[in-house]
């Protein structure tokens, strides 16, 4: 795995200067490696984000893209962490935000039963709380962009780069788990054979068979940890009508459908988002019962809070 040598003699002259620039070449080229390594909700948008050339275009994808990291990071760790009332989030939830993913993380990072996958893919966004400083910034403009018609600056821009590039970096080598959906499944007396179509980089979803002595529900997405059981993803993603059976089109939590502000009720619709379409406010026929009880174990309680 070498890229590059020094000579031992000059090392305290070089070492610094080569692993800066090893590590800037290895962050450039992250976002393409992400097609290829990260799971697909992930990869489509940092690809989409590298590829964009026009500036204001790229402004709003590269947002956009941040936005879809935090929200799929927090979301990974709602599906695979033991419930917890998360303060400050219960009102946030009915309609998302940027800034709602970023909470949600914060809260979940607190919490020590939170899983391995989570804890990887938010150390490598905000591995500390200047990275957390950087990323409440571009909540910042993302916001002022929404509702004012702002225009990001060139530094503002640049300081948006580089957070994607790094986190790509930092996830496609931390990556170990998959995001796979069951198709069907066997027992054979002592486990369950599940086929599965892993959700991986920006291609058609890979056929492949995982053996657990949990039954799993088909058509849902679940997350496959090392030495662990799949974790089910639902109700924090679930799939949606393809066009084609080898495709798989992941909707992931986008809020909660209220009568009026505040009127939390144990049957209200919980709502999607397909990231790939744009489109929004989505109820998914399956599986059924997608509604707010399904997720308020992990919201808190309190006088100010639902």
């Amino acid at each position: 795995g070498a890229i590059d040598w020094i000579d031992k003699s000059n090392a305290a002259n070089e070492l610094q200067e080569r692993c800066v620039a090893a590590l800037s070449e290895a962050a450039a080229v992250g976002l393409e490696r992400a097609a290829a390594r990260l799971p697909t909700p992930l990869a489509n948008r940092l690809v989409e984000y590298s590829r964009a050339v026009d500036t204001e275009k790229r402004a709003a994808i590269g947002l956009r893209a941040l936005e879809s990291a935090l929200r799929f990071i927090a979301l990974v760790g709602l599906c695979s962490t033991p419930p917890c009332p998360l303060q400050g989030v219960t009102k946030q939830i009915a309609r998302p935000s940027m800034g709602t993913w970023l909470t949600v993380c914060t809260a979940l990072a607190g919490i020590p039963e939170a899983g391995k996958t989570f804890r990887s893919l938010v150390s490598s966004l905000m591995p500390d709380n200047t990275a957390r400083a950087q990323v409440q910034e571009q909540i910042s403009v993302r916001n002022a962009a929404a509702h004012s018609g702002y225009t990001p600056t060139e530094d503002e821009l640049n300081k948006l780069h580089v957070l994607l590039t790094r986190f790509a970096h930092r996830a496609n080598s931390s990556w170990r788990s998959t995001m796979a959906v069951p198709t069907s499944m066997t027992y054979d007396g002592t486990a369950f054979a599940i086929s599965v179509l892993s959700l991986v980089g920006t291609n058609l979803p890979q056929h492949d068979t995982v053996r657990t002595a949990t039954q799993l529900r088909t058509g849902q997405p679940i997350l496959i940890e090392p030495a662990s059981d799949p974790v089910s993803m639902s109700p924090w993603i679930v799939t949606g009508q393809a066009a084609r059976p080898e495709q798989v089109h992941c909707l992931l939590l986008d809020g909660v459908k209220l009568r009026k502000p505040g009127d939390f009720r144990p049957d209200s619709p919980l709502v999607y988002a397909n990231l790939d379409t744009g489109e929004h406010a989505i109820q998914p026929p399956e599986p059924p019962g997608l509604v707010w009880s399904m997720i308020s174990p992990w919201m808190a309680t309190n006088r100010s809070d639902p």
